[in-house]
């Protein structure tokens, strides 16, 4: 009797060669799908890089915007003229423990009036006059500003802090 099913070379041949095909599909799919996982990481890599600089740009915008709250304090204004402005110089240097600190000054140049502040101090000192500007009473541009550490322990310094003056009328220069 013979056999009912009888399994030849070329039935062998054929399901090797589906089986081969069959590891070589599932081989590309793998690849394809490690290329793709890949490529989506990177991409929520790159998403969270640009979340993390969206939230920090809005967090210094945040900042700045907080700086810029005045809570019911007036803005500064400017000086009527060079001399009011140079006395609430002086006064604010003696608040800050500057009294010996030399100022001069240039006469106006277009509205603008130029005083240069030197001398040695604490370093203290020094900090609570820069931050003392932020509320004196007129416009104030710190436009240089030098400090060396000086054998005593205390910093000389230079700075040139300067305004627009405005005339008796109110009108700018």
């Amino acid at each position: 009797m013979r056999p009912v099913f009888h399994v030849g070379r070329g039935l062998c041949a054929a399901a090797a060669a589906v089986a081969i095909v069959s590891s070589v599909l599932g081989l590309c799919s793998l690849y394809a799908l490690r290329t793709e996982y890949r490529a989506l990481n990177a991409e929520a890599r790159e998403s969270a890089a640009l979340l993390a600089a969206a939230e920090k740009r809005e967090a210094t915008l945040a900042r700045c915007k907080s700086l810029l709250r005045h809570d019911g304090v007036a803005p500064p204004q400017r000086p009527d003229s060079a001399n009011k402005f140079y006395s609430a110089l002086l006064e604010s240097l003696s608040e800050c423990g500057l009294a010996g600190a030399q100022v001069s000054g240039a006469p106006p140049r277009g509205g603008v009036v130029l005083f240069v502040i030197s001398g040695r101090a604490q370093y203290a000192q020094l900090t609570e006059f820069l931050l003392s500007l932020r509320t004196f009473p007129y416009i104030a541009r710190v436009s240089a500003l030098s400090a060396e550490n000086a054998a005593d322990g205390c910093v000389a310094f230079s700075l040139e802090v300067s305004t627009i003056i405005s005339d008796a009328d109110g009108a700018e220069n």
